[in-house]
């Protein structure tokens, strides 16, 4: 069935009372906690770049020109599941549209942008399992309605309007030994840890291949989600199917680090005002201030980005207790052991690195998508 609210959900999978005023709190509260309230309403433009340093406070804002820091952020920024691996240059190195617009933009061709405020914005081409849905269909409702719909955020004020990571995933797109590419070091040892586990729980349960066939039930709840999840493109191994729906860390790395990236707004805005410079030289600081979103604009944005990204109150780590049999047992807990473990050798590694990568760490990362 489709929803019509929260309250259609079943209510095993409903936002728990205090998830949903912890939500309606956290949601009044951003304004306030970034400091903003006072000029949430206006729709001016920023007219001084030193008064939007003053106005926000972000990491990203001491090194956001440097190019170093623009190549890093396509690596292990907020989208680093979208990056290929160019393994030869044209001749004579000529740029070409396959160069700047990958296969995944190919749906942005010929977009219209959106109109903020009676203004025409612009878009920069781009160079099962119970406690891992706890919550997960409730905010895909809560985002269709409050982020993609005609009076969402996002279609309000951002330019464009209204997955599961996997070893092959990172194989095709050629970034297997790229270096310093944390999303895939980190992200790959977290799939390990749960493919291992599912493959136990599963292997405890279904002794053989035809005992997985002959169980009508799975069969049908699978079909199910291929009809209507994945559009018939049928996955055959269980093992990295329900991997695959467990393995959250991909939603992490692509959520948690929303505001980290872009809170500090010129780094990167949620719309622009003005096309892209296309001369090179000619842009000035005047030029930038008028090409940012206005005032309210960046506001919206900026709180929104704090709530997706602040971890809930009831923050799950592990996976609750709906085994009692002794084999699933001692599986959960040896997962939990290695997942702990995983969690002291991220943290270790992050103490060496200038920009800490910290969304694949298991101690950070939820059950399910719950925000």
């Amino acid at each position: 069935m489709e929803a019509t609210d929260g309250n259609s959900l079943p209510s095993e999978v409903r936002f728990s009372y205090e998830k949903t005023i912890q939500l309606r709190l956290t949601a009044i509260a951003g304004l306030t906690e970034l400091n903003l309230k006072g000029i949430a309403d206006s729709k001016d433009n920023w007219t001084d770049i030193n008064y939007v340093i003053r106005v926000f406070s972000n990491k990203d804002k001491e090194h956001w020109k440097e190019d170093a820091f623009f190549g890093y952020q396509y690596l292990n920024g907020v989208n680093p599941i979208l990056i290929r691996r160019c393994t030869a240059l044209p001749e004579n190195f000529p740029v070409t549209d396959e160069m700047l617009f990958p296969d995944d933009y190919n749906r942005f061709d010929g977009l219209k942008a959106n109109i903020v405020h009676g203004k025409q914005q612009y878009l920069m081409a781009p160079l099962l399992l119970i406690p891992h849905t706890r919550y997960t269909l409730q905010i895909n409702f809560l985002a269709r309605l409050l982020l993609i719909s005609p009076s969402g955020v996002f279609t309000q004020f951002a330019s464009s309007g209204g997955l599961s990571a996997c070893p092959e995933d990172i194989a095709e797109r050629g970034m297997e030994d790229v270096p310093n590419y944390y999303y895939r070091n980190d992200g790959l040892m977290v799939w390990d840890i749960i493919n291992r586990f599912v493959k136990g729980v599963l292997r405890h349960y279904y002794k053989i291949d035809a005992e997985v066939s002959q169980d009508s039930e799975l069969q049908q709840w699978i079909q199910d989600i291929f009809e209507h999840g994945f559009l018939s493109q049928a996955n055959k191994e269980l093992v990295k199917f329900v991997t695959m729906g467990i393995f959250t860390g991909q939603h992490s790395a692509v959520n948690c680090g929303q505001f980290d990236y872009s809170g500090w707004m010129p780094n990167n805005p949620i719309s622009l005002q003005l096309p892209p410079p296309s001369t090179k030289g000619k842009t000035s600081e005047a030029t930038m201030l008028n090409t940012f979103p206005d005032v309210n604009t960046t506001v919206q944005g900026m709180s929104t980005m704090w709530l997706l990204s602040k971890q809930s109150s009831d923050f799950v780590l592990y996976p609750e207790e709906h085994f009692c049999e002794e084999v699933p047992c001692k599986l959960i807990s040896n997962f939990q052991g290695e997942l702990e473990i995983l969690s002291t050798v991220i943290k270790t590694s992050n103490k060496s690195l200038e920009v800490p990568y910290t969304y694949m760490d298991p101690a950070l990362v939820e059950n399910s998508v719950a925000i």
